[in-house]
């Protein structure tokens, strides 16, 4: 059986039924704070890797996430981090879309590929220290309801 378990003070070991039970609250905090890391992450790879003669910036600009939500299917929490406004004319979703998997006479430009490989880790270990400190207050309040 796969366990994640936290050392410490909380020492309280979670098996993914436990981890699917934590409140909405705590999920949201997670998502948030991978989208905190993801997100700049994204406009600096769009920073560095849209130069050309017609890039303004605009895409960089434009990177922001949506507030978490539950999928109605699978009853899963998901955050989406997209783009938003208009250039050109143009939506800036579907600019960061071409730029991202080319079109004929136009390479791909992975940029949000190699922003989300960058951040992974960074954004991992940030949802873990919301884990940890949920954990860790738990813990404090079974203990006092115990003492």
């Amino acid at each position: 059986m796969v366990t994640l378990s936290a050392s410490g003070a909380a020492r309280l070991a979670l098996t993914f039924e436990e981890l699917a039970k934590l409140p909405d609250e705590v999920l949201c905090e997670m998502l948030e704070a991978e989208a905190d890391v993801v997100e700049p992450e994204i406009s600096r790879q769009a920073e560095a890797m849209l130069r050309g003669p017609y890039y303004e910036g605009a895409v960089a600009k434009a990177v922001y996430h949506k507030p978490p939500r539950r999928s109605v299917k699978s009853q899963n929490m998901h955050m989406y981090i997209s783009f938003k406004g208009k250039q050109h004319g143009e939506s800036i979703a579907r600019i960061a879309y071409i730029n991202e998997y080319g079109k004929r006479n136009q390479p791909p430009r992975p940029f949000i590929k190699t922003a989300i490989e960058k951040a992974a880790d960074a954004a991992i270990e940030a949802a873990a220290d919301v884990l940890e400190n949920y954990i860790e207050k738990s813990a404090v309040q079974l203990k006092y309801l115990l003492s």
